[in-house]
């Protein structure tokens, strides 16, 4: 691309208007060595997809996506390429033509876009001397690294980075930077030039993390034509062969090779996609590495003798076949047609969140701050997220009082089962008491704080959970609770004169340690968690625990809630929220 000034030039026609006066770059349509057409990204994955012999060139990928590093350029998803080809004989090369540099040498020295670029959009970092965010750099190329990049090892690698390196020396950067118009590069030419050199020095190190970000999961991809799929051992590494089958034979020219170290590489993914595939795993195979296999739509074979973690996906039909099956081989076959669906793009980052501010007000603890931490994963097919982990610590300004919670969900751990745990510490509690049964009457105000219970409690439970759809989920699991409540918490407030209520202080201020079962059935069709305008959320539990040594006597007790959201307006600006709900304990004395 080149830099040009447009003048206010009546033959510019309609376009005098938008272009006038103004600077503007300019880059050929189709800028392939031999000036032939050029082609699409998308174009070219469905070629590469289509025909086993058509390939991208990827050392000529990693070339063009280390200048992206280099000059910080974060914009690079697939509309920014063009490709033209080769002819090999055997096939096509495809070679990458970048295009649209207009966020190359991004920098803004603004403090909202320097707090965001800290935690809600890291890939606007800037171009500094420090290469920073390499992972999130990549963020808008995300799906096209993990597509155009897979081939090439940790060795090809170093090797293509230090050629890249070697050709930009000072002088070279240095001529290229002066040709920007004089007027451009005497604001800040020479400080493009620093950084350039700087982060040319720090281009090794920061494009080798990248590489073990993208080499973390990778997917190999086969076409719709038969391929053979060939894993052996070697030395410690997995190396993987990608065969064309063709005129009868398993192995015709190799269209993919690479050799994966577990130290960099914890999950591969091999897509057959519609041939029929034979996939071979040779019984000297024990790598670390979980090994995905998904057919796809043709007759495929699979004969697994190594004893690697491997799961295959397929259909459950006779065509489709198991000569041998490794001890950690888990077949995944089924008869619903989406366990051979793939889906290639979509890649998600793992996100860890801190420190998050957190603040809120209620009746019962008043003014809440306190500080938040949420880590979130994801994996294969599990939706809408692998884990997700959220712990935060809180401290009531108004009563003096802590409260720690703890929210883990871990989806998946087998086939259709899910954990969820949950902690709560709360030191003291802050409920209002009123007394037992539903008749109490309040002679104090409420306001006044007499009612308020002060003790410390401590809530545990960790749920099996089973998602039989998207909106009826039922869990079971053990539950733990701890009671401690002390008089001097209490001095002056309802509990701190039992006999009024019928209570017993020694019962009161004591030590209680429950230990028992929880089962939760959750009805959730509601369009959106956060501020839902239509739907249900229906929550049911019951709780049995036994009590753990003296003065803890068993508690059972069932509640059920619902609220119901329905929009009254359209657009939906208003929206009525019906709230039902109910419970019963059934012990005959009261905990």
């Amino acid at each position: 691309p080149e830099l040009f000034f447009v003048p206010d030039d009546p033959s510019l026609g309609f376009y005098q208007k938008l272009f006038a006066n103004t600077v503007c770059m300019l880059e050929e349509r189709d800028a392939s060595a031999d000036g032939t057409d050029t082609r699409s990204t998308a174009k070219v994955f469905t070629k590469l997809v289509e025909e086993n012999d058509h390939r991208a060139e990827q050392f000529a990928v990693l070339r063009a996506r280390l200048l992206d590093i280099l000059i910080g350029d974060f914009d690079r998803h697939f509309d920014q390429w063009k490709w033209a080809t080769n002819d090999t004989g055997k096939g096509k090369l495809y070679y990458p033509i970048p295009k649209d540099r207009d966020q190359a040498y991004f920098y803004s020295d603004g403090k909202l876009l320097k707090i965001a670029s800290r935690n809600l959009m890291p890939f606007l970092s800037g171009f500094k001397k420090d290469i920073e965010n390499v992972d999130w750099l990549g963020f808008s190329a995300k799906d096209f690294d993990r597509l155009f990049l897979t081939d090439l090892d940790a060795g090809e690698w170093n090797k293509t980075i230090t050629e890249f390196k070697q050709s930009l020396s000072d002088s070279v950067i240095r001529i290229a930077i002066k040709k920007l118009p004089p007027e451009v590069f005497s604001i800040n030419g020479e400080t493009l030039i620093s950084k350039l050199i700087s982060r040319r020095e720090m281009l090794a190190e920061a494009a080798m993390n990248y590489y073990k970000f993208i080499s973390r999961q990778v997917n190999i991809i086969g076409s719709n034509r038969k391929e053979y799929f060939k894993l052996s051992n070697h030395k410690d590494s997995l190396n993987v062969k990608v065969f064309a089958r063709q005129n009868g034979k398993d192995t015709g020219f190799v269209m993919y090779e690479r050799t994966f170290n577990p130290l960099s590489t914890y999950e591969i993914r091999l897509y057959g996609l519609n041939g029929d595939d034979l996939f071979d795993i040779d019984e000297d195979v024990k790598s670390k590495i979980k090994i995905r296999i998904i057919g796809g739509k043709g007759y495929d074979t699979f004969d697994i003798k190594g004893n690697s973690p491997i799961l295959l996906y397929d259909l459950k039909r006779e065509e489709n076949h198991i000569r041998h099956k490794g001890n950690k081989t888990k077949s995944r076959f089924s008869i619903d047609p989406p366990v051979n669906n793939y889906s290639l793009i979509g890649f998600k980052y793992n996100k860890t969140r801190f420190p998050q501010v957190e603040t809120g007000v209620n009746s019962d603890d008043g003014l809440l701050v306190g500080l938040g931490f949420t880590r979130t994963t994801h994996g294969f097919r599990n939706l809408p997220y692998a884990t997700n982990q959220k712990f935060s610590a809180l401290y009531s300004v108004t009563h003096t009082a802590f409260r720690l919670d703890y929210f883990g969900e871990f989806n998946h751990i087998t086939r259709n089962v899910d954990i969820v745990l949950k902690g709560k510490m709360l030191s003291p509690s802050l409920n209002n008491f009123f007394g037992l049964g539903n008749s109490t009457k309040s002679p104090q105000s409420v306001s006044s704080g007499f009612y308020r219970a002060r003790f410390n409690a401590l809530e545990l439970q960790a749920m099996l959970r089973q998602r039989y759809s998207d909106i009826f989920h039922f869990s079971l699991g053990p539950y733990f609770y701890h009671y401690n409540g002390k008089y001097k918490d209490n001095d002056g407030k309802v509990l701190g004169n039992p006999t009024l209520l019928g209570l017993d202080s020694a019962d009161i201020f004591s030590k209680k340690t429950y230990l028992g079962g929880k089962a939760i059935l959750l009805v959730d069709n509601r369009n959106n968690e956060l501020f839902p305008t239509r739907g249900i959320l229906w929550n049911t539990e019951f709780v049995s625990a036994a009590g753990i040594g003296s003065g803890s006597n068993t508690i059972t007790k069932f509640s059920t809630d619902m609220k119901v959201h329905a929009s009254l307006s359209n657009p939906r600006n208003l929206v009525a929220v019906i709230g039902l709900g109910g419970g019963r304990i059934y012990s005959k004395n009261f905990e």
